[in-house]
């Protein structure tokens, strides 16, 4: 989330969105919250009480937990086609892809992807509760979000990366604000 600017939010307002993680605190307006630590939550249960949109988890502590949707972990690669399961790549982002997948979405646009450190930080939460390696974005998360792209287009759904400076490079990048308004 390092290269969003103010003017970036007031474009992806007027869409369909999905945030991750703290992003929601930038979003508030967002349709959909989708997180995986139920650690995170805890640190977040009294400020996410205002926030007004669904709330989507993968972690299995949250599965009997009211108001929030809650589905089922799958596999670290691709994407999961039942609707009751979202694949995970070991990072929210990729959860957050197969969501939109879920949703029926013809068009995702990635917002935020670094896929690499940022100003010395992993995430664009970075009071994450476990410690990373710096190769994780080589070595997971990149591979796994590439995984998505063949299933994902033969299914229909196109992907952009509208994050400058992305180290993600398998889809096509794209300016926020030329491509948001297609």
């Amino acid at each position: 989330m390092a290269y969003l600017e103010k003017e970036d939010f007031e474009i992806i307002k007027k869409k369909r969105t999905i945030v991750t993680n703290n992003a929601y605190q930038l979003a508030p307006w967002s349709e959909v919250l989708f997180f995986m630590d139920h650690d995170w939550f805890k640190k977040h249960e009294v400020s996410l009480a205002s926030y007004h949109g669904l709330k989507v988890t993968i972690a299995v502590q949250m599965k009997e937990d009211k108001g929030i949707k809650w589905l089922k972990r799958g596999s670290k690669a691709m994407i999961s086609l039942d609707p009751c399961i979202v694949n995970n790549g070991n990072n929210s982002g990729h959860c957050a892809v197969n969501l939109a997948y879920h949703f029926g979405v013809s068009k995702i646009i990635l917002v935020g992807f670094d896929m690499r450190i940022v100003e010395s930080k992993h995430n664009y939460h970075d009071k994450h509760h476990r410690k990373m390696k710096d190769s994780i974005y080589q070595d997971e998360y990149i591979p796994n979000l590439e995984s998505m792209k063949e299933p994902l287009e033969k299914q229909g759904v196109q992907i952009l990366n509208a994050t400058p400076e992305s180290a993600l490079k398998a889809f096509p990048f794209v300016d926020l604000k030329n491509t948001i308004n297609l």
